[in-house]
């Protein structure tokens, strides 16, 4: 079935006023001094390996709502692994490893609704990491570093 302009005209128009609705009460918030959760996304590909995060900066050292998912994208049985690393100005650590053991057939693995809470200790930044777990030093890439809107 071919659409017309006119008809497409229809079929948008909803959709952008949704949209629209959808993100007035976040400015609004934020216009009266409301803090508006910060979300970010990130992702690192190579031959070997792709995983994505999303999550949301709840403050300082708090990062809640985190999705993670990775997949083997080499079909060499070698396990791939997503993990953040957590900069807290000058101290960086590593988030426990979420694994994929289950081979290039299986697609993503994904994991949801995980936490970081740093104890107090501000997060300055963080980044996704996506590593094969090689025999000796593993194959690692990194997205970008996120810094935290609350630090």
């Amino acid at each position: 079935m071919r659409l017309t302009n006119r008809r497409l005209t229809y079929a948008i128009a909803p959709v952008a006023a949704a949209t629209a609705l959808t993100f007035l009460p976040n400015t609004a918030q934020a216009a009266e001094g409301a803090r508006v959760a910060a979300t970010d996304r990130g992702d690192a590909c190579f031959p070997g390996a792709c995983g994505s995060a999303t999550f949301t900066w709840q403050d300082r050292d708090d990062v809640g709502g985190v999705s993670m998912s990775v997949r083997d994208t080499k079909c060499d049985s070698h396990a791939v692994y997503i993990r953040f690393d957590v900069d807290e100005g000058g101290r960086v650590w590593k988030t426990r490893e979420r694994r994929n053991t289950s081979g290039c057939q299986a697609g993503y693995v994904a994991w949801h609704n995980l936490h970081i809470d740093n104890g107090g200790t501000t997060i300055r930044r963080l980044r996704v990491v996506v590593c094969v777990d090689d025999a000796g030093n593993d194959t690692c890439r990194t997205s970008p570093y996120f810094t935290n809107p609350y630090a």
